[in-house]
């Protein structure tokens, strides 16, 4: 209903405005003829129009709204099927969640990685590779190749030798107050820095 008084009052102030505005817009007159011979358009203005296709969609809501009935029931039958029933007779809500979580996802696991070997057992061939190129391509985890430690340690070596480097070159050790503050009793090192 917001739709309906928001439409209604969209209508009433674009009337008001077309009242006063100079601009005046010409409409197709194939559209004009194309609303009158529609039998769904015929004689109704564009709020009408409007009004009717949201009465439509609130019926089709209404409608969807309506619980529904299922007719299908799957048929479970065979020796599988009683076995099932039979293992999960007495299973608790605590159980049923174990079984879901964790077991029927482990035997998914285990199932899967039978159909991986049964299908890759078919590929005999095995490449043979020379010294040299297994060298070459040594086998790394994805961590490795991800992570780059061999990077990261040459970076942190060199980082050091930097520092060191650094600290052997600059002999300029400026008296800051926080080591001033600790070396006030101390006069050999007051006199070494000043």
């Amino acid at each position: 209903q917001s739709l309906a008084k928001r439409l209604h009052v969209a209508a009433e102030v674009e009337a008001e405005r077309s009242e006063h505005e100079k601009f005046k817009p010409a409409i197709n007159t194939n559209s004009d003829r194309i609303l009158e011979q529609s039998d769904k358009f015929a004689g109704k203005d564009f709020y009408e129009r409007q009004m009717e296709a949201l009465e439509k969609k609130q019926q089709k809501m209404a409608v969807a709204v309506l619980p529904v009935e299922c007719s299908f029931t799957p048929e479970v039958a065979g020796p599988w099927a009683e076995k099932v029933a039979q293992e999960r007779e007495g299973e608790t809500f605590l159980a049923r969640i174990e079984r879901l979580a964790y077991r029927d996802r482990d035997q998914q696991n285990e199932s899967r990685e039978c159909l991986k070997e049964h299908y890759y057992s078919q590929f005999t061939f095995k490449p043979a590779i020379n010294k040299i190129s297994q060298q070459l391509g040594e086998k790394r985890t994805v961590e490795d190749m991800t992570k780059n430690t061999r990077k990261q340690e040459r970076i942190q070596a060199l980082r050091k030798t930097e520092e060191e480097k650094q600290a052997r070159d600059c002999t300029f050790r400026p008296l800051l107050a926080a080591d001033h503050r600790k070396s006030k009793g101390d006069a050999s090192v007051r006199g070494s820095r000043e």
